[in-house]
């Protein structure tokens, strides 16, 4: 572990502080619901929170053409109804 001792050592980033150096990259887990991060879209994110994750990216893949639509259970940000779930 010696090679990656300032793993799990916090950092800060412009002025932004997080608990440890370990991220989850924005990817698309399938979990929307109607184009919508729902609950378990949520509890997904938190779950990776309680685990000690000190940065993790949610959107991976969103869907922005009106004629593509949320498929495979992507997040569709096509048009505004997103931004109050956002």
């Amino acid at each position: 572990m010696s090679r990656y001792r300032h793993l799990l050592s916090p950092i800060e980033i412009r002025g932004r502080r997080f608990r440890n150096r370990a991220m989850s990259t924005a990817h698309a887990p399938g979990y929307a619901e109607g184009g919508m991060p729902g609950t378990r879209y949520q509890a997904y994110q938190e779950g990776k929170a309680r685990g000690g994750i000190g940065l993790t990216m949610f959107g991976g893949s969103p869907n922005v053409s009106p004629d593509s639509g949320s498929i495979y259970g992507q997040i569709y940000v096509g048009d505004d109804a997103i931004i109050p779930v956002f």
